[in-house]
């Protein structure tokens, strides 16, 4: 059986202390460990902890200094306390590049990638954004990693009352790794009804021209379930600006024609210039938005 000797530096290595793998690792061997690391581009320390429990009865000491070790060899590198990402063999771990969706999708347990994030990683946002948001109930700290920050942000209060927080949200592997996702119909109501969590209009109007198809009954479902009338009003204008191109038909907007607020509202409150009113979805929208006119880089020179 192979041993595994780990040394550990302590007190500002003053002293070192020696863990023998038969005495305190018994069945785990380098080998497993390493096909572990090899299985898991992005891992928390409870899922190490699993892993080496199901193999044999591993002590906390023992699992932490395992860690310490690996880490010092740089077969993993720390992204946060309690979340580790593995480096391929024969890669530099300074600069091997950590998925940025895997550890916003491990960051908190109930993560799930949504807004501009879950834009990207369905192929349609206009720009690709170094910000990575996920909705979480937990209270997590944004994380600042490899030049990207990632932030959690609360589930819509009308999905927590009714704990459907996961309605609308897709399951899917990413390097074998399972995560969540919001799916294209959840996503197109969230960046609509939270604009700034998607880089604001421009960003929207462009991403959305880009989408082709849409299970509108989901759509519909899911804008109902969110209980805001103003988010009723803003995603019925944009599918009928949409109607000719996805297929909207006018059954499927007398529906949400029917919760629309009882008075005018903005489209952006912080823009309340020049707009426009309309008046099936009592809506007034800034006419940049409705002509889909954009200052280009450089255009105040």
């Amino acid at each position: 059986m192979q041993l595994l000797l780990i040394f550990l530096l302590t007190n500002g290595g003053k002293s070192i202390k020696f863990i023998n793998h038969c005495e305190c690792i018994c069945q785990v061997t380098m080998k497993t460990v390493l096909d572990f690391f090899a299985q898991a581009p992005v891992f928390t320390r409870k899922e190490f902890t699993t892993f080496l429990e199901k193999q044999s009865k591993v002590n906390p000491a023992t699992q932490a200094a395992l860690l310490q070790y690996h880490l010092k060899q740089q077969h993993i590198i720390r992204i946060k306390r309690g979340l580790f990402a593995s480096i391929p063999r024969g890669s530099d771990a300074k600069g091997y590049p950590v998925d940025p969706y895997l550890i916003a999708g491990k960051l908190a347990k109930d993560a799930v990638l949504a807004y501009h994030t879950a834009l990207e990683y369905h192929g349609l946002a206009y720009t690709v954004f170094n910000k990575f948001t996920f909705c979480s109930n937990l209270q997590v700290r944004s994380v600042y990693f490899q030049n990207n920050a990632f932030e959690a942000v609360p589930f819509p209060s009308a999905l927590k009352k009714s704990k459907q927080e996961l309605f609308a949200v897709d399951k899917v592997k990413r390097h074998e790794i399972e995560i969540k996702v919001t799916s294209l119909e959840r996503t197109f109501v969230d960046i609509i009804d939270q604009p700034n969590r998607c880089g604001g209009w421009e960003e929207i109007c462009r991403s959305l021209d880009v989408i082709a198809i849409l299970n509108l009954s989901r759509v519909i479902q899911y804008t109902l379930m969110l209980e805001k009338a103003t988010t009723v009003a803003k995603v019925g204008y944009f599918l009928e600006k949409m109607q000719d191109k996805i297929g909207v038909n006018n059954k499927q907007l007398t529906i949400l024609e029917k919760q629309i607020p009882k008075k005018p509202h903005y489209l952006d409150r912080a823009d309340r210039r020049d707009g426009k009113f309309f008046k099936r979805w009592n809506l007034i929208v800034p006419k940049n938005i409705v002509n889909q006119q954009w200052e280009e880089p450089g255009y105040d020179i």
